[in-house]
């Protein structure tokens, strides 16, 4: 239940976002170039908070990540792969961060979009080798990793939110709240 509206809820911001982030005040090229990766972000939110165990949040990121994809209008199930490979990662990882500071959350998710985009970048590369850099040049993957890095902490926050109207007891609610996940 709790990995379900998470799934929900990070759908929910990338079609927020995939509607709103045209509209901002600049140039087209930047604001198609240097959209925020939901897919990493609600994939490192999932891996960070797995509770109740490592594959459901795998299941949930891929799930969430391949919804993202067909709310972006991008190749549908690309994302899929590397959303697992993410949050078996920060899963893997969990017990060593607490992310309370938004700098810290923008840094690791920043960390963590990386290399989101490397996963997918191999995975093109044994795939469609000819594709391969044609699709995501270097310069758009640090600009995607800068906007995901500053899209974080609000992303994170909407996160913890509905994970803490979820949690079972007092305890785990402010747990999630202050940023223990």
């Amino acid at each position: 239940m709790r990995v379900a509206s998470l799934v929900i809820a990070g759908y929910l911001l990338a079609v927020i976002v995939s509607a709103c982030w045209p509209l901002l005040p600049y140039p087209m090229a930047f604001a198609t170039a240097f959209s925020p990766s939901l897919a990493a972000l609600t994939a490192t939110y999932l891996g960070f908070s797995s509770r109740d165990g490592l594959v459901a949040a795998v299941l949930g990121s891929v799930v969430a990540a391949y919804l993202i994809d067909i709310a972006g209008g991008g190749i549908v199930a690309i994302s899929c792969t590397p959303a697992a490979a993410v949050a078996l990662m920060c899963g893997v990882i969990r017990g060593r961060f607490t992310l309370r500071r938004p700098w810290m959350i923008a840094m690791v998710c920043m960390a963590t979009v990386l290399s989101f985009y490397g996963v997918q970048g191999v995975l093109l590369a044994l795939l469609q080798p000819a594709k391969a850099m044609a699709i995501w040049p270097m310069a758009s993957i640090v600009g995607i990793a800068v906007t995901s890095a500053l899209m974080a902490p609000l992303a994170f926050a909407v996160f913890r939110r509905v994970d803490a109207a979820l949690s079972r007891t007092v305890r785990d609610r402010d747990a999630v709240l202050e940023g223990r996940l």
